[in-house]
């Protein structure tokens, strides 16, 4: 009786039949699939969260700069004519990396270079980057602050307490010897020069961009050939001959990508140690696969070059009210799943140009 109750118990336990096997591991699977399929997902998030943390970094500080500099386009430079004349002999062009002439407008405050640099970022190889150039005087020349913060109620030196906080140019007097032209102040200047400094040279008759090859005395300096940056030639300085003159050190700054992505500004001289390049880069962007420059002018219309309707280079550089510049960035993981890019615009307001100096 007991063996026939343990036997009727024994045929009443089952197990799990394959298909109900095969259905458990189908949506275990499926489960797993899904839950494989959002880390995946959030890996591929986090990958390019992380990229776009330094690329926005790095396209903020670039658009920082270029928005300083464009907003000091143009001060301390002669409003008359809104250019100054260049060498003809094409060196001014050699040195930011222009194809073609500056036009008959010379040095303008805005030289503009549309689509002039290949990109090997961008996928698409018929994408050319642009090019800009902005030129402006120094803020802190020939101030009574010498160097410190505006706010300081006065100069070090008593001799300059009544010179202004706001930068202006020092009077002189050029006079030319062969290649070689001297500008005499009617005080001591040397501690407002250094070698290599980019000056504007403004007056009656000569509006003129030179380099200080040497301070010679503590109320002159000299300019020859020979400099760093190429800029002083001999028969362009040649106006520069008993005549009364206005100087002021600029600052020229080119913003250009290379080849292989890197957003660059490059500074022309200023600096005591150029010796065979008159110039400094400072790679401020990387991974730049568009650069593009757009220009506002007074009449609202927007334009990518300079040129006039007689197709004269820089010829409405004085018109420019604003600049917009738009910069494309690729993450550094470039082909990999979960790249990033990022493009941002801004515009600046070019608040020195087409308004007279009081």
């Amino acid at each position: 009786m007991y063996a026939n109750n343990e036997t009727m118990r024994g045929n009443t336990e089952k197990g799990f039949s394959l298909i109900e096997l095969l259905f458990a591991m189908t949506i275990f699977l499926i489960v797993t699939a899904a839950i494989f399929g959002v880390l995946q997902m959030a890996q591929k998030n986090r990958n390019t969260l992380n990229q776009l943390i330094p690329i926005n970094k790095s396209i903020q500080i670039s658009l920082n700069l270029l928005g300083r500099d464009t907003y000091n386009t143009g001060f301390g430079y002669p409003k008359i004519s809104g250019s100054v004349p260049r060498p003809t002999d094409g060196r001014v062009e050699n040195l930011l990396g222009l194809p073609s002439s500056l036009g008959t407008n010379g040095i303008v405050p805005i030289i503009d270079g549309n689509a002039l640099h290949n990109n090997l970022v961008n996928p698409d190889p018929s994408v050319k980057t642009d090019q800009v150039t902005m030129i402006y005087g120094d803020a802190k020349f020939n101030t009574c602050v010498d160097g410190r913060l505006p706010l300081a109620a006065k100069c070090s030196d008593p001799d300059e307490a009544s010179k202004p906080i706001i930068s202006i140019p020092i009077s002189g007097h050029a006079t030319r010897s062969g290649s070689t032209v001297t500008v005499v102040f009617p005080e001591a200047v040397s501690h407002k020069f250094r070698r290599n400094d980019l000056i504007m040279l403004s007056g009656d008759i000569a509006n003129r961009m030179a380099v200080v090859t040497a301070i010679t005395g503590p109320d002159r300096i000299q300019i020859t050939n020979g400099d760093p940056l190429n800029m002083n030639l001999a028969t362009h300085l040649a106006i520069l001959h008993d005549v009364d003159v206005s100087v002021h050190r600029v600052f020229m700054q080119t913003y250009f990508v290379t080849p292989e992505g890197n957003l660059t500004r490059r500074s022309y001289g200023n600096d005591e140690t150029l010796t065979s390049v008159g110039y400094k880069d400072n790679e401020i962007a990387y991974n730049v696969s568009d650069f593009q420059v757009e220009y506002i002018l007074s009449d609202q219309t927007k334009v990518e070059h300079l040129r006039n309707a007689f197709n004269v280079p820089g010829a409405r550089a004085a018109d420019v009210r604003q600049i917009k510049f738009t910069i494309n960035v690729i993450g550094s993981d470039s082909g990999q799943a979960g790249t990033a890019t990022t493009t941002m615009s801004a515009n600046y307001s070019t608040r020195n140009l087409g308004f007279e100096e009081l």
